[in-house]
């Protein structure tokens, strides 16, 4: 069921303190670009290229915690030629810097209107948080990748990295970047981004640096679309964000859905949706969100940006230090704060299993002196916990398979079409490998767990009768007997689980048990169905020779 909540900042700050800065964590932050090489993706044939450019070279962008500290920091023009550097060592007298800080001087003038020279040129030599080349910190904290918008995202980066998060943000591709927006070469475009996280992600947890069980997508705008492609083919994803990224609104949902691979119940992890209550009105799809029905779904609604780049730095920047913005530059402020705030608690809920963070971002308790008109939050609880294929091998690491089967059994009420359903070829292969290994338990829960998904399959049926002659071929009699009673338990309207069962009877000298169950079986083969009329005369002739057999003894 949907929640309305509305989002409590009660002991975390007090309402005013969001106006001044934000809260940053305890700890400092760093800043690098990192190169990778990708050979398993070449991007030219010329035999004499070097590695760089024969392969997909991939630039990150890293802020991390670190425990130091240095003078060498970055600043807001650093930032905005960041994008055209090779390392983070990157120069800012030449031609590409010059012209991207220009390019964001020009873009912030014509957002929000004029400024002065000097209110511009302060805020370009405006130091952050981030030391540039500082060492890693020893701790292994989660990771959150996205893809790169060097400007827009580089205070809410060092924000979640001085609260413990490793934020890795993929660069773009010059070719790609220009035509990422257009369908259908964005296609394209999305799925080498996908590959490309996949590919840092694996780079960073060798450098031993990132939590190795622990990832988070995060996006902003239109680059906040590659990581939900990305989390639905990685079952690694532990949590998304997007901040205004509009995948449900006209013109930008059409793109991302026309990948073969777009497929909402894929994500199956919290989903945090961020947008303002203003362009909401053009989210046309976002009946589609609800489609990830085994996601925890959250949204986060703000009610006071103007601007959709005032989720972005460059709208907190202008708000707070060129001027051009006093009539609307403190509510930009406090949903700002507020925004980045939420998101800390989001992924400090999902990766760190806070339990204070999990409360505060379900609750629905409305502060008395909270403004409703400012933020509202959405919080919709996923509509099962039916696992798939992965997840359920998991669930028989930790735990019993007779707890196992019991938790299906509890979600399959809940759930009348889960992803198992759609995995039915892959469940019938662990319930063989099971079979061939011998472990019983297993195999009868799978056996289980195929009927609970899919009350009609025949593949359990078929696993256990294997099951039940392979032991009774070891001289597990007890073991044989167990596996075969449970198929008759399982199909007690079907032929041939009783005729294994008299057939075992039968082998082990228990004439009238054996006789018992062949004449239910060949009852059964009256009112059978599917099969074609010269097997199941075959069947029938099986059960009429053994019944003979017997009472001729």
């Amino acid at each position: 069921m949907k929640v309305l909540i509305i989002y409590s900042l009660i002991c975390l700050l007090t309402f005013q303190s969001f106006a001044q800065d934000l809260n940053y964590g305890s700890h400092n932050v760093g800043f690098r670009i990192l190169t990778f090489i990708d050979s398993t993706r070449v991007m030219t044939n010329e035999p004499l290229a070097q590695p760089e450019n024969r392969y997909r070279t991939i630039k990150v962008h890293i802020w991390y915690p670190t425990s130091s500290s240095s003078n060498y920091k970055m600043t807001t023009e650093k930032y905005m030629a960041s994008q055209k550097w090779e390392d983070e060592n990157g120069a800012l007298e030449t031609l590409p810097s010059r012209s991207l800080i220009h390019g964001n001087k020009n873009a912030m003038r014509s957002w929000f209107g004029a400024f002065e020279e000097s209110d511009w040129e302060q805020l370009r030599s405006l130091e952050w948080e981030a030391s540039i080349g500082a060492d890693y910190h020893s701790q292994k904290f989660p990771l959150l990748i996205g893809e790169l918008r060097p400007t827009s995202t580089f205070i809410t980066n060092e924000y979640l990295a001085s609260h413990g998060f490793i934020v890795a943000y993929v660069r773009q591709h010059d070719y790609e970047s220009q035509s990422h927006q257009y369908y259908p070469v964005m296609s394209k475009t999305y799925i080498n981004m996908a590959r490309d996280m996949e590919f840092v992600t694996m780079k960073l947890r060798k450098m031993e640096i990132a939590d190795q069980q622990k990832l988070g997508t995060i996006g902003f705008s239109g680059s906040g679309f590659a990581q939900v492609h990305f989390a639905m083919l990685n079952v690694d994803v532990d949590a998304i964000a997007d901040i205004e990224s509009g995948y449900f609104m006209e013109g930008l949902y059409e793109g991302l859905t026309a990948l073969s691979s777009y497929d909402p119940q894929q994500i199956r992890v919290p989903f945090l949706h961020i947008f303002s209550r203003k362009l909401t009105e053009e989210e046309i799809f976002l009946d589609s969100l609800f489609l990830m029905k085994y996601a925890d779904i959250y949204r986060l609604i703000l009610g006071k940006p103007q601007h959709h780049w005032d989720f972005a730095s460059e709208g907190y920047l202008a708000a707070k230090h060129l001027n051009n913005r006093k009539d609307v530059a403190q509510d930009v402020i406090e949903s700002f704060h507020i925004f980045n705030d939420y998101l800390k608690h989001f992924f400090d809920a999902s990766l760190k299993g806070n339990l204070e963070s999990q409360l505060r971002i379900q609750s629905a308790q409305v502060p008395v002196e909270f403004d409703p008109e400012l933020v509202t939050m959405e919080y919709t609880p996923r509509q099962s916990n039916m696992p798939n294929l992965a997840e359920l091998k998991a669930l028989f690491d930790k735990h019993s398979p007779k707890e196992v089967v019991s938790m299906m059994e509890r979600e399959a009420e809940k759930d009348t079409f889960n992803l198992l359903q759609q995995d039915i070829f892959s469940l019938r292969e662990v319930g063989m490998f099971y079979q061939r290994r011998g472990d019983i338990d297993k195999a009868l829960a799978i056996a289980k767990i195929l009927l609970i998904v899919d009350p009609e399959n025949q593949d359990a049926r078929g696993i256990l009768d294997n099951l039940g002659y392979m032991l009774l071929s070891f001289e597990m009699k007890d073991e044989a007997l167990r596996v075969f009673l449970a198929n008759v338990e399982n199909y007690p309207e079907h032929h041939i689980p009783r005729y294994s069962l008299g057939d075992y009877y039968q082998q082990i000298g228990k004439k009238g048990e054996a006789l018992e169950q062949f004449e239910k079986g060949i009852k059964l083969t009256e009112t059978a169905t599917g099969y074609p009329e010269n097997l199941l005369n075959a069947h029938k002739n099986a059960f009429k020779n053994k019944i003979d057999q017997l009472k001729n003894r």
